[in-house]
């Protein structure tokens, strides 16, 4: 990453991006992994193993689920603290950028400015 702001806040609108797509794939997604028909587990399941199947499933989609709001969340942390570094460097940069030429301009014509 370069260090300045724009790179900072480019990368924030990264971070904020996968954020997005992490969040909206997994709600896309994450239903058809709770369907235990589309596991063959519906009505007609006869095993002992297809039951345990059955009542492991939702409950592990959910705890996955969770993980995955934790990440978006963080990614989404990550990006605004991205974004605000960017506005932060930018106004040191400006600031910086003034206090020089407040300094070249009181020096004149002295035999410091030459």
């Amino acid at each position: 990453m370069k260090f300045d702001g724009t790179s900072w806040k480019k990368a924030a609108a990264e971070f904020a991006q996968t954020a997005e797509s992490v969040s909206a794939d997994t709600e896309a997604k994450m239903p058809g992994f709770k369907d235990l028909a589309l596991a063959g587990l519906n009505g007609g399941r006869t095993t002992l193993v297809d039951d345990a199947i059955a009542s492991i499933v939702p409950g592990s989609i959910d705890a996955v689920w969770e993980v995955l709001r934790q990440i978006v969340d963080g990614l989404n942390d990550e990006a605004s603290a991205m974004y605000a570094t960017g506005d932060y460097y930018i106004d040191v940069e400006a600031s910086n950028e003034q206090n020089a030429n407040k300094v070249e301009e009181s020096l004149g014509q002295t035999p410091f400015n030459q």
